[in-house]
């Protein structure tokens, strides 16, 4: 899940630019890694924004949460370039009290942009996960989100609802997760992209959707 900097054309162009390097670091380099994915990315991406010559330009990037599932040995690894991740540890009963809502912080550093340390470098999480777990990535737009009163959504609110419709199927979540965004919004209008990914664990194989 990642957010690129700015908005309209000058976003859209960081996207493509991210997704073409995401794409080569994966496939063509086969790094696994999600640390050595962002350590990767963060380079290619000052490169190809020529950001780390003497005469830089520009401090355009992208904030992201990438995550490794890997169902055989029922974990997960994540790493984060300023975004987290949320993971939800399931219930036998299905009772939304007990769901457990844990956050993992991303790094506090973006990638692309201004550089002072000599090599930019992420952290690996590992995680145990089971059958029924759900992780959550989302941008910075969905909490930021301002409603008449000039509040913002916030993190608090996101999370406590995410715990609160985690034991629910993946559509009955969507329209829950749109609803508390256009009751807070109301009328004020968007101020930022807003995209939130969900990932239901299901035994050998996950099943997710996209907000």
């Amino acid at each position: 899940m990642a957010d690129c900097t700015g908005h309209g054309v000058p976003g859209a162009f960081l996207s493509m630019i991210g997704n073409m390097l995401l794409n080569k670091i994966v496939n063509e380099d086969n790094s696994l890694s999600p640390a050595i994915i962002l350590e990767r990315l963060h380079d290619d991406m000052r490169k190809v924004l020529k950001q780390n010559g003497k005469q830089r330009q520009g401090n355009e990037g992208m904030d992201i949460g990438l995550c490794q599932i890997d169902l055989d040995n029922n974990k997960v690894v994540f790493a984060g370039a300023r975004r987290p991740l949320y993971l939800i540890i399931s219930n036998s009963n299905g009772e939304d009290e007990h769901n457990k809502l844990i956050e993992i912080k991303g790094d506090r550093k973006s990638i692309g942009g201004r550089q002072k340390e000599e090599k930019r470098q992420f952290t690996n999480h590992e995680l145990e996960i089971h059958e029924g777990d759900m992780l959550y990535m989302s941008s910075d737009g969905l909490v930021d989100q301002h409603n008449a009163q000039d509040e913002k959504l916030g993190s608090v609110k996101l999370q406590a609802k995410l715990e609160a419709i985690a034991h629910k199927n993946m559509v009955e979540q969507k329209e829950l997760l749109l609803e508390l965004l256009h009751r807070h919004q109301n009328n004020e209008s968007q101020r930022d992209d807003i995209t939130l990914v969900g990932v239901q664990i299901a035994g050998a194989q996950t099943k997710n959707v996209i907000y």
